[in-house]
């Protein structure tokens, strides 16, 4: 039941970080004057891929770099997964929230 609960809670907040995907580029569009193409919900899965590979990418050459020791697999729930790649892409989901936040301060 608690598997489920996650899952539910990690599509949404998939699906939240996708819609703020397609706000954030009418928002440039709009910004910079030209007609935004409307783009399937494959290019913004695309996106979010490649910067969750980007992040995690990053953080593994900079714990190689410093030397640093992790266990790379862990165990929640009956599910195993690389703790390194489930923090990508956390951080790839709230990326456009808050850039959404920082740009509604900002008065964009």
């Amino acid at each position: 039941m608690e598997l489920y609960l996650i899952l539910g809670i990690f599509l949404l907040l998939i699906l939240l970080s996708l819609k703020l995907r397609n706000v954030n580029r009418r928002s440039v569009a709009e910004t910079y004057g030209f007609e935004p193409v409307e783009s399937p919900i494959s290019k913004s899965l695309v996106e979010l891929i490649s910067i969750a590979g980007g992040i995690y990418i990053s953080l593994t050459l900079a714990l190689s770099f410093l030397k640093i020791d992790y266990s790379p697999m862990y165990q929640i729930l009956g599910v195993e997964f690389d703790f390194l790649a489930l923090l990508s892409i956390i951080l790839a989901i709230f990326q456009p929230v808050l850039l959404f936040i920082y740009n509604k301060i900002k008065g964009k």
